[in-house]
This record gives structure tokens, sequence and C-alpha cells, in this order.
């Protein structure tokens, strides 16, 4: 038996990683400015001799989810720092490296979309995306009384006031494309959709390259098969179609016509036309559609961007599901559907149950 007190305990072999410390020395004083952010950000790793791991051990705190493959994508311009984390991760980085705040975020020229993750509780996605615009970087860092403060400021003086921005906005959705393709993009159909745009499209004719690039990557991007020593990642096509991979197909159809959505859009300023195709379904169909308006609704795939509704033209009844918490049944005699109103009285919403009963049992 080995003796324990002559046991010794193996020394691990190489060299001792070096200690992270707050504001490493820098190797070199003076270096030549580049206007790359990937330049920049690999210039003062070097400048500090950080790697990848010692930075990412140095910056990230307890909890975060900022991941080590950023960084790699960062300094290989992959990627850029687009959500709120990714600004504070990089306001780090400037106080490790000792540079003036804002150092890189001036390499990365103007943003092509509003910065990620700024959330504010009660307000939806759609909103915080057009309030991120206006929002101060350190906004998730600030008290939340304070967020709401600045939320509320965005939206009395910026959104809804005689700014700079709303004039901009208003134009904006008068005018949908500001540069138009035309006709000479071939005969390729371009990716449909299931709105139709009301008068002629306004804007400045894009030039004549331009046009033929985009007709050779609509036609390789909706092609069913992709060119010879070529990769692609999904395959644009129209709303119809995509409902047909799924099984419905519309091209056969009894009806078709250009319409509003609702009766009562017809009341808007800015109305928009829905292109609407009749098309007689199997039951199997029917349950294609109803998944389909259930998972538009929620945002789980397969999907197809097509709103729909089940009619039973003999009874006339209509369905109308419009997410998975429920459905809309309407028809034209109250015969029709008095014995589903009785039989699933339960499930009932009580807000319409007054409309419901004037209708129904009157």
């Amino acid at each position: 038996m080995r003796n324990p007190q002559k046991t010794q305990t193996a020394k691990r072999q190489g060299r001792k990683p070096t200690p992270i410390v707050e504001f490493p020395v820098a190797i070199e004083d003076h270096w030549d400015e580049t206007r790359c952010f990937r330049d920049a950000l690999d210039l003062h790793m070097r400048r500090h001799g950080d790697t990848g791991w010692r930075l990412h051990a140095a910056i990230v705190r307890p909890g975060e989810t900022f991941n080590i493959s950023t960084l790699a994508s960062w300094r290989r311009g992959v990627r850029a720092p687009q959500d709120a984390l990714s600004f504070e991760v990089l306001a780090r980085i400037e106080r490790r490296y000792r540079l003036s705040e804002g150092y890189f975020k001036s390499k990365l020229g103007n943003a092509p979309r509003a910065t990620r993750g700024a959330a504010v509780l009660g307000l939806s996605e759609a909103e915080m995306r057009r309030l991120a615009w206006h929002l101060p970087d350190d906004f998730r860092r600030r008290p939340i009384n304070e967020q709401h403060e600045i939320v509320d400021w965005v939206r009395r003086v910026i959104v809804s006031g005689s700014t700079d921005y709303r004039r901009f906005q208003a134009a904006a959705l008068k005018q949908r494309y500001g540069l138009k393709l035309g006709s000479s993009a071939g005969d390729v159909e371009p990716a449909a959709t299931t709105r139709a745009p009301q008068g002629a499209i306004s804007g400045i004719t894009g030039p004549c390259v331009l046009v033929r690039e985009m007709a050779e990557l609509v036609a390789f991007k909706s092609a069913t098969l992709s060119t010879f020593g070529y990769e692609r990642s999904g395959v644009w096509g129209t709303a119809f179609g995509h409902l047909q991979e799924m099984g419905v197909a519309t091209e056969s159809k009894l009806e078709a016509w250009s319409g509003y959505l609702w009766p009562d859009h017809k009341i808007d300023d800015e109305p928009e036309l829905w292109l609407h195709r009749a098309v007689r379904l199997t039951w199997e169909q029917a349950d294609i559609l109803l998944w389909n308006q259930i998972a538009h609704e929620i945002g789980v795939m397969p999907q197809a961007p097509v709103m729909s509704k089940l009619i039973d033209l003999e009874r006339g009844v209509s369905v109308n599901a419009y997410d998975d918490r429920g459905l809309d049944i309407t028809s034209i005699a109250k015969e029709s559907i008095s014995g589903l109103y009785k039989r699933f009285d339960t499930w009932l919403l009580d807000h319409d149950r007054p409309r419901m009963a004037k209708a129904l049992e009157g």
C-alpha cells in the first residue's frame, strides 16, 4: 500500500495562466488609428495582450448571457453590436483599455436598425422597436421610474409632437416605397404579399444595374432548385405559394377580388386593399387553415402570411379563429348556430353575452 504521508500532489504542466486584471498595461502606447470597428477592436486587444477568453472573463458579469463567440464574430467582422447588452459590453471594453467614451460605437457608422433589448414593462415589442431609436444607450441601467419618464417624453414630444421625426414618419406612411425597380427586372414575380398597394407606386426609379441584380436575386431565391454550385437558406415565394406548400392550393379558385380586410377599414385615412380568394376545401384542408390562422397569430411554424375564414355556404355560417384562445362563429340565420349557443354557454365571452342574447334569444 502507498504511504499517505509520501503521496505527492501532481503539478500541472505548462505555463501558469495570466491573472486577469481590471486595467491591463498596454504593450504599446502609440497606434495608428483605424476607422473600422473590427480592426479597432483587434488592435486594442493585441495592444493589451488580451485573448478572447481573457477579455470575456474580465468584462462579462455573472448571470449575463453574453457569449464569447460574439466577441470573436465582432473581431472577424461577421457581426456588429446591435442590442443594449452589447453596447454595455463595448463601454466596459473602453473603460478596460482607458479609451474615450463612445470610441468603439463611433466606428460602427449609422446603425441600420434601432438598439434591441431595451424592454419596458407594459409595452409591446412593436412599440418598443419604434421608441428604441430615441432612447439613450444606458436606458437599461436607469431606474424603472426614470425609464417610464423617458418613454412618456418620447411618446409626447417626438412621436406625437411636431418634430422632424414626426413629419418624416407621416410622409413615409403616405409613400410606401422610396425606390422602385421597373419592369426591366424581368418577368420574375417578386416575393408577393396578400396586400395589394393602392394606386401607383411612387419613388425614384432604380438604376439598370441594380434592377438586373435584383432580378437575378429574386430568380435565385424563388427557383424551385438552386443554381448548381450555390447554396441558399430559405426560398422566397408568394403568400399563397407558401399556403400551397402546406397543402392548400388556391389557384383553382371560385372567385378572386381585392378589398378591405374588414368593412370598417374603408373609413381609415389610408386603407390597404387585400387580395381575396374563395376556394373549395376538404376537411383536411380546413384543418390546415385553422392551424395556419392560429400559428400566424401566436408565431409558430409552419405558417403562411395569409388570413382566412371558413364559410359554409349552404348553412350560411362563418368561422374565424383569431388565435389559440377562441374563435368567432357568425351566421345569416340564428337557427344555424342557436344549438352551439346553448351547448357551449360556458365558453362564451361575458362582454359579448348581451349582444349574443339579443340576436339569438329574441
